[in-house]
């Protein structure tokens, strides 16, 4: 299954806290969220710390079982970041999971 929709997304320096609605955003850009799996990475990448690569498995929804609290089903997302000072380039896997 696949979910699109439009989201910004912003990587919050070390020390920033989590003000996240205080913080600045780059304008939405198209996010396709899957119960498949998400593979995030660069090619020729510059990662300071780690490689660059993020891997993560979403899980079918169970129709029958939809209200279920922490019942089945998982969307996840990859993001990149370019030239973060202290990362380098880095990918990152959202996973929206009740």
């Amino acid at each position: 299954m696949e979910l699109r929709c439009q989201q910004a997304i912003n990587q919050l320096p070390p020390g920033a806290g989590s003000d996240c609605v205080h913080a600045s955003y780059p304008p939405p850009e198209e996010a396709v969220y899957t119960t498949g799996t998400t593979m995030a990475g660069f090619t020729n990448g510059a990662p300071k710390i780690g490689n660059g690569m993020m891997t993560q498995q979403g899980e079918n929804f169970e129709c029958a079982a939809w209200t279920t609290e922490h019942g089945s089903g998982k969307l996840t997302v990859g993001f990149l970041f370019e030239e973060v000072d202290q990362a380098g380039d880095v990918a990152n896997v959202n996973v929206l999971d009740d």
